[in-house]
């Protein structure tokens, strides 16, 4: 039996889910959003959204701009295209999608608005992904996705396994039970 939860999570290691470090991606891209609201001049402003669209699109995707920093280089594909729940990645095309608007305006309240947007959107989605992740790593129990969440949300809360749901731990630990 230990043979198989082994197996079980030797897999879920490799897989795209680990591969990528949604979370890492969506906290840089909600940081330059944030700048972007917070920022001077349309100049200023256009250059942070064009940094949080490049971690939520990733190389090669819509509006993905290689002359512009990329905070998020080496922690994956970008969010759109590491994230495999479907109402994740509407939310996410809505955000890419104020990220390309405000990129194209000139207007400064215009874009800063589109910029609040865009980080409000990747600050909503922050806990459900990892929710999600957490829910494929440990779901094995008999209990629905959105239980299980509002019980990872309670330990969460609780501090008890704080390691293994607020961070990078979860990517490299091993199971925090024993079955």
């Amino acid at each position: 039996m230990r043979l198989a939860y082994a197996a079980a999570f030797a897999a879920l290691i490799a897989s795209p889910t680990f591969a990528a470090d949604v979370k890492g991606e969506i906290v840089n891209a909600i940081e330059h959003a944030e700048y972007a609201a917070e920022a001077s001049s349309i100049a200023e402003v256009h250059a942070h959204l064009h940094h949080a669209l490049n971690c939520i699109v990733g190389p090669g995707g819509n509006g993905f701009e290689a002359h512009e920093m990329n905070p998020c280089v080496g922690s994956g594909n970008g969010i759109i295209p590491d994230t495999a729940d479907a109402a994740a990645k509407a939310k996410l095309e809505a955000a890419a999608g104020k990220a390309r608007d405000g990129i194209a305006t000139d207007d400064v309240a215009t874009a800063k608005a589109d910029a609040t947007f865009v980080a409000n959107v990747l600050n909503g989605l922050k806990y459900p992904l990892r929710c999600a992740i957490l829910h494929k790593v440990w779901g094995s129990a008999p209990m629905s996705k959105s239980s299980f969440c509002v019980a990872a949300g309670v330990l969460a809360l609780s501090g008890a396994a704080s390691g293994y749901l607020m961070g990078k731990t979860l990517r490299t630990s091993a199971f925090p039970w024993t079955p």
